[in-house]
């Protein structure tokens, strides 16, 4: 029986398509080349001559050929302005893809096509830069790998196309992305791989002339260019790339190492043929990177097809060819611009960070705030803090016309700058300034001055209950009603929907009271919560299955694993009917710049140019959930979804229904992924508290013996999720230990009209309540002596105390309280502790570089109120000891989502 072969589909029939599709028709054994698309017609004629006479079925459309019986990959070598759409396409297909190199000329939209096949890591999908298939530069590397040069410090490396007087060049720069990222690609993927993938940017620099397409200016390109990278760590890259070579093509690398250096083609010859001739000796060269690398395109071809046949790994990961197109952007934006640009070690350009340091508005709040319309989820202080920022930064005289100090207000945190002091120190710092002031002045309650408005900083958890309780003084109503018509970009009409009787002050109804309703009542421990809480955990252990892959293990960046995760099997579990959605909301949180652009999308600044990627993103899942329901797939989606339709719909807010959306689904995610990461962070950091969770955890797996199709036995062990809670305490007050240390959020009132707090302190209309989390978290009269530390044992001796009732329900500020109480506490409580409890049991993790180095959290600048860390860590994971040829499963018996959780 003749094994089998990989069934190939073919996207563009152009120069390299063509190439490819002889490849696999020709040259790939273990391959079948049965169908090939492309619209133009040039192609088509020569695809009928070529390739259908030997059973190549030929398409107009990509999305039809899609669609042919039996296709189990794609190779895409279409033009590149499509390349990542049909790659998402594919992908969203379940067909395995092979990309011609580069995945996109924009770097965002080159990571859609990363997290696209981050969420099916069953498919294997491949940028195709083919020198990592030649084996000169195999050898090469496998040299340097064995230590014959020692540590490599410089590459220079260049890629040197012969002259085509055609003009091509010419017409391909409106499109290749200029000539760093369509020539240099390579040598920077070189770099990447020789250094190391995830080495870090610290700048780039380049210059470049037009000696032969004067032309090429208008398209902001040039013919010949040289840029250099510098690497954190000491290593230095130098690119040179040209189109006008006279002899033929020009391709070498050179790497210096510490003891030695490596070269590859630094003498081109197209063979060994030596010319001796009256003008004395010579060699040929390639006329063409094809003449010079065919064989490499036709070895790339065949790892390929055998690790989509299951013989073998991808010989790279896709996340660098999203680092090369970083790179290679960076150095055509220098070639133009003329500027050196500049990275910190996380990879973010210094200049844009020092300009967002002036932009700490909290932007995830914002978005799911104003999207949740009527509660919060412990983060309002980012929206008060842009009402206070826009209010203070009036006219100077608006500070002597603002409210003069009532002595019987709180008492006042004077400021060295006279009237700007606390405005300087928000810019400066954030949010993260009123827990410097609290902790700097230990009161119940005070007053900062602005221009023209007040800002209460409240303290205690007394005062803190003073305020729950006064809902309709001390409102948060006023920041949904500001904030609404910015993050949905809606009208009047919609606004107006919103604001009426937003607070219930008229009885139970309007769209946000019956909105909050169904959301309460959906997110209750209950039939409805277990549907949500087993479907986000049955696609979870999707991605947890995924971790097994190598017997040495695998290397990930814990907090995107996490957030990646933790987005799909999250938006799974709110609304299942829709494929596109998990990725859609990917690429829209998780962009590098995504807090920056909803900050100015929530100010309102011209956002569609201040914050155009953010805008354009938000449009594009606006569009996919408008087809969600569209299509009714809130009619298969859990009860908080049909819920909020309901509303949407009952109201008068059907068309809106999309927009409201977007808040609710991120909102679900803001604080649940940052959590479940620093749970993780701090069992795994600590061997003692691993081994007792493990321990108790064993109390509640369920081992059976099932035979396999092929008759025979495995062994399956179940983790019992309803048992969780009562037969792990050590586990669960791991879960809230971590939430109490690293919560930093703020919560804010907007004060209605002057009122008393507490029949203590007077408080005066239209200034604004902050109360941060973390300084009453801190308070060793509420937490004890060491209320500064992390102690994962603080709930279970709290559980022991015969009085609880002792322990204040304000002292807890993780997930809000009083009237906006986050719903989801129940869900996130479920899902962070039945996750940790199979990534506990099945595997060991451990920095890569074998030094725990616990990051530093993001200060200030992010919403969540359980800040990411500000770097991730890059983990080893490897399958614990005896664990080898066991099943896991989530067991789901009887009620999985009843937590009882501290909340204030």
């Amino acid at each position: 029986m003749s094994p089998p072969k990989l069934k190939v589909g073919l996207a563009g029939l152009g120069r390299m398509g063509k190439r490819h599709g002889l490849h696999f028709l020709n040259h790939t054994p273990r391959a079948s080349l049965v169908a090939a698309s492309t619209p133009d017609e040039t192609e088509l004629a020569w695809a009928k001559e070529h390739l259908e006479p030997f059973g190549v079925t030929l398409y107009k459309s990509f999305e039809e050929m899609l669609k042919q019986d039996g296709l189990q990959a794609i190779v895409i070598a279409s033009a590149t302005s499509v390349h990542a759409d049909q790659a998402i396409t594919a992908i969203a297909a379940n067909k395995h893809v092979l990309c011609e190199k580069p995945l996109s000329t924009n770097v965002e939209i080159s990571q859609s096509v990363v997290d696209a096949a981050e969420l099916c890591p069953h498919l294997k999908v491949m940028c195709g830069f083919s020198r990592r298939f030649d084996a000169s530069y195999r050898d090469a590397f496998k040299k340097m790998q064995a230590g014959l040069i020692g540590t490599p410090t410089v590459i220079r490396s260049q890629t040197c196309d012969k002259f085509d007087p055609s003009g091509f060049f010419v017409a391909y720069a409106q499109l290749s992305g200029g000539i760093f990222v369509d020539c240099s690609i390579h040598d920077i993927d070189l770099a990447l791989w020789f250094f190391g993938q995830n080495i870090k940017v610290k700048s780039v620099v380049a210059s470049g002339i037009t000696a032969l397409g004067p032309t090429l200016r208008k398209h902001n390109d040039r013919d010949n260019a040289i840029g250099i990278v510098e690497f954190y760590g000491g290593r230095i890259a130098y690119f040179f790339a040209s189109r006008m070579m006279a002899a033929g093509q020009e391709d070498s690398t050179e790497i210096i190492g510490v003891e030695g250096k490596l070269t590859v083609n630094m003498q081109p010859q197209a063979n060994l043929v030596n010319i001796y001739d009256k003008g004395g000796f010579r060699r040929e060269l390639p006329a063409t990177y094809y003449e010079r690398f065919g064989e490499a395109f036709i070895t790339e071809a065949n790892e390929f097809t055998a690790a989509c046949l299951g013989e073998g790994e991808l010989p790279m990961g896709l996340r660098g060819a999203v680092q090369a197109v970083r790179i290679g952007c960076a150095l055509q934006e220098s070639l133009v611009t003329g500027q050196k640009i500049w990275f910190d070690e996380i990879g973010e350009r210094l200049e844009r960070a020092q300009l967002y340091n002036s932009r700490l508005l909290s932007s995830n709040t914002l978005l799911d705030i104003a999207a949740m319309l009527d509660m919060e989820t412990g983060t309002i202080g980012a929206i008060a803090f842009t009402v206070t920022t826009i209010a203070a930064i009036l006219p100077l005289a608006s500070y002597f016309l603002g409210p003069k100090y009532d002595p019987r207000e709180p008492p006042v945190i004077h400021q060295k700058i006279p009237h700007i002091g606390h405005v300087v120190g928000l810019l400066q710092y954030g949010l993260s300034y009123f827990e410097f002031l609290s902790t700097k002045h230990p009161l119940p309650v005070f007053t900062l001055q602005t221009l023209g408005k007040r800002i209460y900083v409240v303290n205690s958890p007394d005062l803190i209950a003073a305020v729950q309780k006064d809902a309709k003084v001390l409102s948060f109503s006023p920041f949904v009603s500001w904030m609404s018509p910015r993050i949905f970009d809606v009208g009047e009409e919609a606004v107006a929907i919103i604001k009426e009787n937003m607070d219930g002050a008229k009885g139970p109804y309007g769209l946000l009271p019956e909105t909050s309703r169904g959301m309460y009542n959906a997110l209750a421990p209950s039939d409805s919560l277990d549907w949500m809480t087993r479907t986000m955990l049955t696609k979870l252990q999707e991605y947890i299955d995924s971790l097994v892959a190598g017997k040495g293990g695998m290397e990930i960046d814990l907090y995107k694993w996490v957030r990646r995760a933790f987005t799909v099997a999250s938006t799974e579990a709110v609304s299942i009917d829709h494929p596109d959605l998990g990725r859609l909301l990917t690429f829209f949180v998780n962009r590098r710049d995504f807090e920056s652009d909803i900050t100015m999308i929530a100010l309102g600044v011209a956002p569609s140019i201040t914050a155009r990627k953010g805008w354009q993103a938000r449009i594009k899942f606006i569009e996919a959930l408008t087809e969600y329901f569209d299509n009714n797939g809130q009619e298969t989606g859990s009860d908080l979804i049909k819920a909020r339709w309901a509303a949407n719909v009952k109201y008068g807010a059907r068309n809106y229904a999309a927009r409201f959306e977007i808040g609710d689904l991120i909102g679900v995610l803001i604080n649940a992924t940052p959590t479940f990461f620093w749970v993780l962070v701090h069992i795994f950091s600590r061997p003692d508290l691993l081994a007792d969770i493990r321990s108790e955890i064993c109390n509640i797996v369920d081992e059976r013996t099932e035979a396999t199709p092929s008759g025979t036995a495995k062994t399956v062990r179940s983790i019992i999720v309803s048992r969780l809670k009562q037969d792990c305490p050590l586990l669960h007050s791991t879960y809230q230990e971590t939430l109490r240390v690293q919560t930093h959020n703020t919560n804010s009132r907007w004060v209605t009209k002057d009122t008393m707090l507490a029949d203590q302190y007077f408080l005066k209309a239209d200034s604004v309540i902050q109360m941060p989390g973390y300084p009453v978290h801190t308070l060793s009269s509420v937490w004890g002596p060491d209320a500064q530390s992390f102690n994962p044992h603080r709930f279970l001796k709290l559980e022991k105390k015969k009085d609880k009732s002792k322990q204040h329900p304000a002292s807890f500020r993780s997930f809000g309280g009083g009237a906006t109480l986050c719903p989801g506490r129940h869900f996130a409580t479920a899902e962070i502790c039945a996750a940790a409890a199979m990534l506990v049991m099945r595997f060991d993790m451990t920095p890569a570089d074998g030094k725990w180095k616990v990051p530093d959290y993001a200060h200030g600048k992010v919403a969540s109120a359980v800040p990411p860390p500000v770097k991730d860590i890059r983990m080893r994971v490897t399958a614990r000891k005896g664990m080898e040829g066991v099943e896991w499963r989530y067991g789901f018996e009887g009620s999985v989502s009843k937590f009882d959780v501290f909340s204030g």
